[in-house]
């Protein structure tokens, strides 16, 4: 039997749309018999039951888990002890910091000029995120403009680097 060329069209489209509706209901039938995600907590309790710390990884672990409490702690009340919107003077570096050769590292001063527009903050906090890690750091952030943004002041205060806000 030979078929028509409108004939074999016809054949392969509804071939086609046949396959369509069987990986559809084949798709459909493993979406729903797929085991759903356990909630966080679950997630986070069964991690911990499996854990087997030792003691000297449990010292280790606590004593960072102290140092960085503690370094939270001394940011904010830094912070809320700050009382001038606009601080040109260095604030002091943490501790003495060396390289892997034991030299002393020199401060690195990264100047942002910035001006008031809606994406200012967020890509600030960008950048304070990224210059949180590197050590021996001082940011001068320039504002143009003739009072300096309160929430560019909080910002800089957030983020524990030693700054000056200028106008």
């Amino acid at each position: 039997m030979k078929l028509s060329r409108s004939r074999k069209m016809w054949l392969v489209m509804v071939i086609c749309a046949g396959l369509v509706v069987a990986q559809y209901q084949l798709a459909s039938s493993w979406l729903i018999t797929t085991q759903q995600p356990q909630p966080l907590s679950e997630t986070m309790q069964t991690a911990i039951d499996q854990l087997q710390i030792d003691d000297s990884v449990m010292a280790a672990v606590g004593e960072r888990v102290i140092r960085d409490i503690a370094l939270q702690i001394s940011q904010k009340l830094s912070s809320e002890m700050c009382t001038s919107v606009v601080d040109s003077e260095l604030q002091p570096v943490s501790g003495k910091q060396t390289d892997e050769n034991g030299e002393d590292i020199p401060t690195l001063y990264i100047i942002t000029p910035t001006y008031r527009r809606p994406e200012q903050l967020a890509e600030l906090t960008r950048l304070a995120q990224t210059l949180m890690h590197i050590p021996k750091i001082h940011w001068l952030v320039i504002e143009d403009s003739r009072v300096a943004t309160p929430q560019v002041t909080q910002l800089l205060l957030r983020t524990g680097l030693s700054f000056a806000h200028l106008i």
